[in-house]
């Protein structure tokens, strides 16, 4: 995605910075530094991009510190575009990072990494697994999770609740490999050593991935009855070990969670702060595809919410189609400001709770009211 630059302005060593220092922004913005050639040197998105350019392209005094890049030797070109959100910062960020620095990028927006979780039935031996991008279309994934440790700890909690095979080199050995002592403890089946079929542990995976996919609570109920039954029969050894997995279930409502959900349903309307007050920005997302909506104005609010609500509606219909290294990556942003950009105005609806105009309506007044119109954070490629 090619993303036009709001404006531009020369510099070096012989252009004084009083000729250009007003002609840019006194506001937040992303912009590249280029050198003489054209190539980029340092791209960076700041809540105040005028103050950030003097402060690296101004002449130094003998007073100052020794600075790491005389950017204003090297620099010759500044580029920028205006952005009015923390949002909006990141993705452009994102989109430009990929453009300009094709080979190193990667290493610039390692902070919007997350997890995805994941399994494939279809594999003669199917395991759970976490990546930081959903796997192939065959599997069966959930995402986004905060960050991929949450993820493995969670995949640990099923085995531990399922008795799922911990050794995946051991189980592809079934049914000749050698049972582990989780055999002996009465924690997994042992459909290595061919103790039970792999029919049996499939079902058993089966029965995860229902968990997963939205059955925490009815699985806590019929594990609190089994509990209560076995009190009743005075099986105190047996009722225990369900209050220990009741207990163990807890790690699934941890907050590196909570945005957790099929990958199909990865739909979301974020509402963000205008280029004026009052006024909104909005985009639209589904998988790894961010497409933005016409500044919403006040004027027009009610019949530009209506028209953004109908499109959010659309995207229920919108098949996922298949996520590419870009796509994986726009979706580990979005992830990233679903769990930690929650002190600023912006606001995250789901495609499905967009049933109106006035869903929108409410959110942008929701935005409008907050203590602060605008929060940006310093993102830079500078070492």
């Amino acid at each position: 995605m090619s993303m036009a630059w709001t404006g531009e302005v020369e510099v070096g060593p012989g252009v004084d910075v009083e000729t250009w220092r007003l002609t840019t922004p006194g506001r937040a913005g992303c912009f590249l530094l280029e050198s003489e050639a054209g190539g980029p040197v340092l791209l960076a998105t700041m809540a105040n991009v005028r103050g950030a350019l003097v402060h690296r392209l101004a002449p130094g005094t003998e007073d100052d510190a020794p600075r790491k890049v005389d950017y204003r030797a090297i620099v010759r070109r500044v580029r920028w575009r205006d952005v009015f959100s923390r949002f909006e910062g990141s993705w452009v960020y994102l989109e430009t990072a990929r453009r300009v620095f094709p080979q190193t990028y990667r290493k610039l927006i390692k902070r919007w990494r997350c997890g995805w979780l994941g399994i494939d039935l279809s594999q003669v031996h199917p395991q759970w697994q976490v990546a930081d991008r959903p796997r192939g279309p065959r599997a069966t994934c959930f995402g986004p999770i905060a960050e991929l440790a949450a993820g493995r700890r969670y995949v640990q909690m099923l085995e531990d609740l399922f008795d799922l095979c911990r050794y995946h080199h051991v189980l592809v050995q079934a049914p000749d490999g050698a049972a582990c002592a989780y055999k002996e403890m009465g924690k997994c089946p042992a459909p290595c050593d061919g103790t039970v079929a792999m029919d049996h542990y499939r079902s058993q995976l089966e029965a995860s991935l229902d968990f997963v996919r939205g059955g925490v609570q009815p699985w806590r109920k019929q594990t609190q009855a089994n509990m209560q039954a076995a009190a009743k029969e005075l099986n105190f050894e047996k009722a225990n070990r369900y209050k220990a997995a009741l207990k163990r279930s807890e790690e699934a409502n941890a907050p590196p969670l909570w945005q957790m959900q099929p990958l199909d349903d990865f739909r979301w309307v974020t509402i963000q702060p205008g280029s004026r007050k009052g006024r909104a920005r909005a985009w639209l997302i589904r998988g790894g595809v961010i497409e933005p909506f016409d500044e919403i104005e006040v004027k027009t609010r009610t019949e530009q919410c209506a028209q953004l609500a109908e499109r959010a509606a659309a995207l229920r219909d919108q098949p996922l189609g298949e996520i590419d290294t870009a796509g994986a990556e726009r979706m580990g942003l979005i992830a990233w400001h679903l769990y930690h950009d929650t002190r600023g105005p912006g606001q995250w609806l789901h495609a499905d709770d967009v049933t109106d105009g006035g869903v929108i309506e409410d959110a942008i007044e929701a935005m409008t009211s907050h203590k602060k119109r605008s929060y940006i954070t310093d993102v830079s490629s500078e070492g």
